[in-house]
């Protein structure tokens, strides 16, 4: 006995439409496992960006790193230099105090010299002395003799511009670095003085 038509009618639309729900459904999932890959994609790009900011930010941590070891090797330096350039400034100070102390005590005899031996001394730019010898020359006892003594920058004794020039002057320079002997360096200065006198005889 055959179904009647209305039956497989009703059966057709039924599979049209199961169909239909089941292709759709189908194409859901198929869409479904598209957007599934994607996403998979989107997160495997995602964690290689992850991966290599990472590294980006390992290097950067390294580099910073290094860059605070060479900041405070720098300022270790630094440190260092200044403390260095802080003494250099203190000895400088202390032989410029010891030089002008050393000056004062040569002008406070000045006027003593001058009396009793005929010695003037001059104050000369840059913390020099000029001494001048007098009554030396018997034939004329204002005629000047003359030598310029200073301390150089290691605080030590240096003889200049002798008038008349002495050839001995080196070897007095060597004598007060290493005597000190402030009046022998004088004594010696006139006696070589009134030597070039006899000389000139």
């Amino acid at each position: 006995m055959t179904p009647p038509l209305d039956a497989i009618f009703r059966e057709m639309i039924f599979l049209f439409f199961f169909t239909e729900i089941w292709a759709r459904k189908y194409r859901e999932g198929e869409l479904m496992i598209e957007k599934v890959l994607e996403f998979r994609k989107d997160v495997d790009r995602q964690n290689r960006l992850i991966e290599e900011k990472q590294e980006d930010i390992i290097r950067e941590i390294a580099k910073l790193k290094d860059n605070e070891e060479q900041s405070a090797e720098l300022a270790e330096h630094i440190r260092t230099l200044r403390e260095e350039l802080n003494k250099k400034k203190e000895m400088a100070l202390a032989n410029k105090k010891a030089n002008k102390e050393k000056l004062k005590e040569l002008q406070k005899s000045a006027a003593l010299f001058k009396n009793r031996l005929g010695l003037e001394i001059r104050k000369l730019r840059g913390d020099k002395l000029q001494f001048v010898f007098r009554c030396i020359n018997p034939k004329d006892l204002e005629e000047p003799f003359s030598c310029i003594i200073y301390f150089n920058e290691e605080g030590e004794y240096q003889l200049e511009g002798c008038d008349p020039p002495l050839e001995c002057i080196a070897e007095y320079e060597r004598k007060i670095r290493e005597t000190k002997n402030f009046s022998a360096l004088l004594a010696n200065l006139r006696k070589s003085f009134a030597a070039l006198c006899t000389q000139v005889k």
